[in-house]
């Protein structure tokens, strides 16, 4: 073999070596669509364009309280969804002659920002006469930064931190919960290619709770049966809810905690009345037959079951405003 066929088949052999510049060019776009995603929906879930065509109603009106600018409440109500969809703030006027306001959200948004609605709310309107904690009793323990990474409603919380809380107080939150984070991006984005193209929704869309005093009305098919699931139990953070208790009652606001109402065919039931009851301000406790709860979220009255949760937290408003002590 001469030198120039043996340079020759040297050059052929380098010409189809991998060189390692070119591997980078198979690489980088690899690389590079998980964080084009993320990005992506860091500026597009938390958008009024995402949720006029989000197909879902709920995340259209997510963050009500944070539209309140110059509004008396005497009656501020705070809690999860059990609040947002069981007490109907009109309902509650009528029976206590005072002004109600209903900010609860669903369980995700104080899972991940806690009590900052309440916070926003008060920098911007006069303090309410009674501000009432309204929560499910299985959600009690919520209130730090462990959150439950397998919980789909937190991307219901990681909009409103997002939307309404500032850059680098978001991206520290996110930070410590990467799963959550990337789960919110998965189905947010899902939800922008299974709705992006089609109609939104009509501008109206967005003053439902406008037209309830802040009260969400969920589906309001009966539940056929009770749920024989042990899972919901939790120990309160005693903590926080005394830190709510001491922190928020200054300035003529009276605090008031109650545990929301279950089915009296719960098999939590005793579990809750022994570990959540005795440290919530609702005694007796509450329970309503299964059909007056709504098949859409577990801790949800319907229109049946509605009117005595009212009630109950009408009776303890009218209680505290007549003996003008403290709860």
């Amino acid at each position: 073999m001469s030198p120039s066929q043996t340079s020759t088949i040297a050059n052929s052999d380098d010409a189809s070596a991998p060189q390692p510049g070119r591997a980078w060019l198979y690489v980088l776009p690899i690389l590079l669509v998980p964080v084009v995603l993320v990005l992506t929906a860091w500026f597009v879930l938390p958008t009024e364009w995402f949720r006029m065509r989000s197909g879902n109603t709920y995340l259209a009106n997510l963050g009500y309280g944070t539209k309140l600018h110059g509004r008396t409440c005497d009656i501020l109500i705070y809690g999860d969804s059990s609040g947002m969809a069981g007490i109907d703030p009109l309902l509650l006027e009528q029976q206590t002659g005072l002004k109600a306001c209903n900010i609860a959200e669903g369980v995700g948004v104080p899972e991940v920002v806690h009590l900052m609605p309440v916070d926003d709310f008060l920098a911007h309107n006069p303090r309410p006469r009674f501000l009432l904690f309204y929560f499910s009793p299985f959600n009690f323990n919520m209130f730090n930064d462990h959150w439950n990474d397998d919980l789909i409603n937190s991307g219901e919380g990681i909009s409103y931190l997002i939307e309404h809380e500032s850059t680098g107080f978001a991206l520290r939150t996110l930070l410590k919960h990467p799963t959550s984070y990337l789960s919110w991006v998965e189905s947010g984005l899902r939800l922008v290619l299974l709705h992006g193209m089609g109609k939104p929704y009509s501008p109206d869309i967005f003053k439902l709770r406008d037209e309830t005093g802040g009260r969400f009305v969920f589906p309001n098919k009966p539940r056929p049966a009770c749920d024989p699931s042990t899972a919901y139990r939790a120990l309160p953070d005693l903590a926080f809810l005394s830190y709510m208790r001491a922190h928020y009652a200054t300035g003529g606001t009276q605090v008031i905690v109650d545990a929301a109402p279950t089915p009296d065919c719960d098999p939590n039931l005793a579990y809750y009345r022994e570990h959540v009851i005795p440290y919530v301000d609702n005694k007796p406790y509450l329970t309503l037959p299964i059909s007056e709860f709504s098949n859409f979220g577990r801790a949800h009255p319907n229109d049946t079951g509605m009117p005595k949760v009212t009630a109950m937290v009408a009776t303890q408003i009218n209680a505290l405003a007549h003996s003008g002590g403290d709860n």
